[in-house]
């Protein structure tokens, strides 16, 4: 998921002048990427949907989202919502799906959130 902190990073780095010529460190990294650091997402910004370019493609269990039935009008008549991850080409697909692989001709994820924390003991 795409945090809008990290991006302000990025076009913070982009934006600062060279330390010196000949080197290619800015000034402001640093300080930016403490500040993101420092204050991690809250619950509410983590557990947004994001589309499925976003999601992470390093084996991480996230819940999914894909549409399996969409009206002429555009809205949705049926869903579905799984756990599930990426695994990278493989002859059975990309996503796994509740511990099954999705086929090409299958409805593929659309949207996808971290998962949340687990409950706690006692």
């Amino acid at each position: 998921m795409t945090d809008p902190r990290i991006e302000a990073a990025i076009l913070a780095y982009d934006r600062e002048p060279l330390i010196n010529p000949g080197c290619t460190q800015r000034a402001g990294v640093m300080a930016a990427i403490q500040a993101y650091l420092a204050h991690p997402l809250t619950k509410a910004e983590a557990s947004e949907w994001a589309t499925i370019e976003t999601a992470p493609r390093d084996g991480e269990n996230i819940l999914l989202f894909a549409i399996t039935d969409m009206g002429e009008d555009g809205t949705i008549r049926n869903w579905k919502m799984a756990t599930g991850w990426w695994s990278g080409p493989n002859p059975g697909g990309n996503w796994n799906w509740e511990g099954r692989w999705l086929q090409p001709w299958e409805t593929c994820p659309t949207h996808w959130m971290p998962l949340p924390e687990p409950p706690e003991s006692g």
